[in-house]
């Protein structure tokens, strides 16, 4: 598992944590709940380095 893959994964767990803590969200499986975020994080990296590298080429 890669240094970034973890970081995101470590990120995922305090997210749903905090959530659940606050009562805001209720997952049956923690973990199911924790890939959700994963992925959902995944995304939205790619998407924004997606974005940067269109900006760079641009200037």
């Amino acid at each position: 598992m890669s240094s970034n893959l973890r970081q995101i994964e470590f990120l995922a767990r305090a997210i749903v944590n905090r959530l659940e803590d606050r009562g805001l969200i209720e997952f049956h499986d923690a973990e199911t709940g924790i890939q959700v975020v994963v992925n959902t994080l995944n995304d939205q990296i790619r998407r924004f380095e997606a974005e940067d590298a269109l900006r760079s080429d641009r200037q």
